[in-house]
């Protein structure tokens, strides 16, 4: 998994492309978690790559596209864990997903990523 970026004139020429590989967890089967905090940050290293080989440019628009994913917020806007791993062990909320501690000492994995499949009976149930 990777973030991509790319520069393009207005003609839609291409100028730059750049890209910064994302962790993917699989802590059981049918189970695949990523962090926002990483994929966010991916985002900036992919761009200032990507700029970086298309050289001075002037930049008139960002585009964001992504895969379908669920990323996981409180009302504060905190990242929530969404492996059981993590609620196993017993993390804190309040200060193991503090966006400044998640930046200091590692990452939440606040994101089902689309081939989570974990729901599957749940669905099938409701259905």
């Amino acid at each position: 998994a990777s973030v991509r970026a790319t520069v393009v004139d207005t003609r839609g020429r291409e100028l730059g492309c750049g890209t910064h590989p994302l962790d993917v967890w699989q802590p059981q089967e049918h189970h695949a978690e990523q962090s926002s905090h990483q994929v966010w940050r991916a985002c900036g290293a992919a761009a200032r790559a990507a700029i970086a080989v298309a050289g001075p440019v002037v930049v008139k628009g960002i585009c964001f596209a992504a895969t379908s994913s669920l990323v996981v917020l409180d009302v504060a806007g905190n990242p929530v864990p969404v492996s059981q791993e993590e609620a196993i062990h017993g993390l804190d909320h309040d200060f193991d997903c503090d966006p400044a501690h998640v930046a200091d000492h590692g990452l939440v994995r606040d994101t089902m990523m689309w081939m989570d499949h974990r729901a599957t009976a749940v669905a099938k149930d409701i259905d």
